[in-house]
């Protein structure tokens, strides 16, 4: 409609300055008049439109962060149930080395079977940021601060805690289970010699002073919970739920 009003108007002032019947201050006049209307409908249309822009980009806005929250109430999840397994393969690393020097007694031993062999690795749900990232739609949120503990968390955080979690699940895949599976007479967690291996094996207590790694990787997890629950109360701020 005002596009119309534009076009409509702009005629007018042509026809005006092209008419020889009006004397020229009162063409001056009605052109003046024209150009006015001219300038007001297009004003008008630019704050219309900027407007509906703001409008649109709000409601974005709100449902990539409403969308966003859910995926972090899930990585929450993960992460502190990769953290507890984290802890557990701490306290069997601890438990190892301590058998091997006579500190403890063989009977934990199934129990803490498992942390010389299994891994875990964040899955971050991640798709969503990447996907307004590379739309190029990130600019939607308002609040600059929220928007970079954002970019914090997923292009920081995140990759950090996934390398160290990646370099230590290749060290036990690839360095201590192939040792084990090298060296152990059995497969068997209750029958076999992993006690005798560890007084005997330098190279197995070495594996095992990868405990300060996991200490590590600990933290990152602690740095990534902490980083996500604050994201959590800030979009609730933002979406104003």
């Amino acid at each position: 409609m005002a596009e119309q009003e534009i076009i409509k108007h702009t005629k007018k002032v042509l026809k005006v300055a092209t008419d020889p019947r009006k004397h020229w201050k009162d063409k001056v006049a009605e052109i003046i008049l024209e150009i006015f209307i001219i300038v007001f409908a297009i004003s008008l249309s630019l704050y219309l439109h900027e407007r509906a822009e703001k409008r649109e980009d709000r409601h974005l806005q709100d449902e990539f962060l409403l969308g966003l929250k859910e995926d972090l109430q899930s990585d929450i999840k993960e992460l502190s149930d990769d953290s507890t397994s984290y802890i557990k393969t701490l306290n069997g690393f601890r438990y190892f080395k301590r058998l091997a020097v006579d500190q403890g007694t063989s009977d934990s031993i199934p129990y803490y079977w498992n942390t010389l062999y299994n891994t875990a690795d964040l899955q971050p749900n991640d798709s969503r940021f990447q996907g307004m990232k590379s739309a190029g739609k990130l600019y939607v949120i308002a609040d600059k601060k929220l928007l970079n503990d954002i970019l914090d968390l997923y292009q920081e955080k995140i990759p950090m805690l996934l390398r160290a979690t990646n370099m230590f699940s290749d060290f036990k895949v690839n360095r201590l289970a192939a040792f084990l599976e090298n060296n152990l007479t059995s497969a068997d967690k209750s029958d076999n010699n992993l006690k005798t291996l560890l007084k005997q094996s330098h190279q197995l207590r070495n594996y095992l002073s990868y405990d300060a790694f996991i200490l590590d990787i600990l933290e990152r997890y602690h740095i990534v919970l902490e980083q996500s629950r604050l994201l959590i109360d800030e979009i609730s701020k933002e979406v104003k739920e």
